[in-house]
């Protein structure tokens, strides 16, 4: 029994250090005054917000997108680009084109009826997407709030207290015993 404690407790840490990693990355990544994207070894995370990939990627996912040359983008890759109202969009490309002598994408929303009205440019493309975590953005968004800044700090406060109250207990304990 002891070891099946252990061994949930190190799970718990682990996964609580996991989330708390991605956290401290989505915070450094949400770069709202320059509208850039930050990218950690090339790769970026991003909370979607939108249902336009349903079923493939669905709101409150976490997108990781891969920094990557516009030449080796082909037709039903997933990318993520900067749109011209700065706003982060990830959709399905469903054909290249040359403009003006560069690589061009026209893209669509799984979800959405019609395509992009915005061809999108080099210059726009942030990356492919690679994978999702699903719902882990919901989970990040709360963090960010006064509440979900409270509550972390209080688990991990409490986690980081459990050991030394436990340590003190223990001898008052056994001396009640003798």
């Amino acid at each position: 029994m002891k070891q099946l404690t252990k061994w949930v407790k190190n799970i718990f840490y682990i996964l609580f250090l996991l989330v708390f990693i991605f956290v401290g990355v989505s915070l450094f990544q949400s770069n709202e005054e320059t509208n850039e994207v930050n990218s950690i070894f090339g790769f970026s995370i991003l909370n979607v917000l939108t249902g336009s990939m349903d079923p493939a990627i669905k709101p409150g996912d976490l997108a990781i997108v891969k920094n990557t040359e516009p030449k080796t983008i082909k037709e039903g890759d997933i990318i993520t680009f900067q749109s011209s109202d700065q706003t982060l969009v990830t959709h399905r490309v469903i054909s290249t084109k040359k403009e003006d002598g560069a690589i061009a994408f026209e893209t669509k929303g799984d979800a959405n009826n019609v395509k992009d009205e915005e061809v999108v440019t080099s210059e726009q493309l942030i990356g492919t997407y690679q994978f999702k975590i699903p719902k882990l953005g919901y989970l990040i968004d709360f963090i960010k709030t006064p509440l979900g800044i409270f509550m972390t700090v209080f688990i991990v406060l409490s986690i980081l207290a459990i050991e030394p109250i436990k340590k003190y207990l223990r001898p008052n304990a056994q001396k009640a015993s003798h």
